[in-house]
C-alpha cells in the first residue's frame, strides 16, 4: 500500500469505487471499480495460493510415488499427460475433502484486508450483525 497507492499512485487506497462512480460512463465505471480492487484481489489472492500450493505439492509427491504412476509410465505414455492425468486426478481427491474446512478460514482470513482496504464485506456485516446482538 505505501508503495502502489502512497508513494507512487497508482492504485487507491481504500473502498471499492470513486467519489465521483456515478457521473462515469459504464465502461469507465468498470475501470474504476477494478481498479479500485485489484490490490484487495492481489493480497487474498497470494496468500491462498501458498497454502493450497503446498498442500497439492505434498499431495502430488506422494501420488507420484504410486504404483498407478509407474504403471503408466511402462505403459510409454508421455510424462504430461502421466502428470496431467493419472497424477493430478489422484492428488486433487485429498484437496477437495479439506476445502471445506477452508471456507471458515477465508472468512475469517477477509477480517484484515477489508478493514485496511475499507471494503464493506460479509466480515464487517457479520462483525456488526455479532454487536447489535442480531
Amino acid at each position: 500500500m505505501l508503495l502502489l497507492c502512497l508513494e507512487w499512485g497508482w492504485l487507491p487506497i481504500s473502498g471499492l469505487e470513486s467519489i465521483d462512480h456515478r457521473n462515469l460512463s459504464v465502461l469507465a465505471g468498470l475501470v474504476d471499480h477494478m481498479h479500485h480492487v485489484l490490490l484487495p484481489i492481489l493480497v487474498g489472492a497470494v496468500g491462498g495460493r501458498t497454502v493450497v500450493g503446498r498442500y497439492m505439492r505434498g499431495s502430488a509427491l506422494e501420488v507420484v510415488r504410486q504404483d498407478c504412476v509407474t504403471a503408466a509410465r511402462a505403459r510409454g505414455l508421455g510424462e504430461a499427460r502421466v502428470i496431467w492425468v493419472h497424477v493430478l486426478r489422484s492428488s486433487l481427491l485429498p484437496f477437495v475433502t479439506l476445502a471445506g474446512f477452508w471456507i471458515p478460514a477465508l472468512i475469517g482470513g477477509n477480517v484484515i484486508p477489508e478493514t485496511v482496504f475499507v471494503i464493506p464485506g460479509l466480515v464487517q456485516l457479520f462483525y456488526w450483525n455479532v454487536m447489535a446482538r442480531d
